[in-house]
């Protein structure tokens, strides 16, 4: 939880518990929701200027998902190190609405996490799927 949750946090709320997950979640969508410029050779560098999705921009259909799941977790394995085994699965017959949904499964600290995540194309982000109504 960043500095500004803990801030935002209601007093009368259940006592402010750390929690790695959600940290690690809350920092997954802001990787794959930034957005890295399209090089022209395709080549990323794992600086701040390849911070972010590029294929998003321009793969913008269902025929492009394997290129999108590729890219999602190189993401995750160059920005997140606190994930390890990394693995970002397209969930079979999801594609409805300009939405797919993906699962990213993924070892933290020797607990195997899974987390459920829906990509919308019209807004173009990562959303969370209780969001999007899945």
């Amino acid at each position: 939880m960043s500095l500004l949750e803990r801030l935002c946090h209601e007093a009368d709320e259940p006592p402010y518990q750390p929690c790695t997950e959600r940290a690690i979640t809350a920092h997954l969508y802001r990787i794959i929701n930034a957005r890295a410029p399209v090089w022209q050779d395709g080549r990323k560098s794992s600086g701040i200027a390849g911070f972010g999705q590029s294929h998003l921009l321009r793969a913008q259909g269902k025929f492009h998902l394997t290129a999108i799941a590729q890219e999602i977790e190189s993401l995750i394995r160059c920005y997140e190190p606190r994930l390890q085994q990394v693995s970002v699965t397209i969930v079979p017959h999801s594609y409805r609405q300009h939405q797919i949904h993906f699962e990213i499964t993924a070892l933290c600290g020797g607990r195997e996490v899974c987390l459920p995540v829906c990509l919308d194309f019209n807004a173009g982000q990562l959303i969370n799927p209780e969001a999007a109504g899945a």
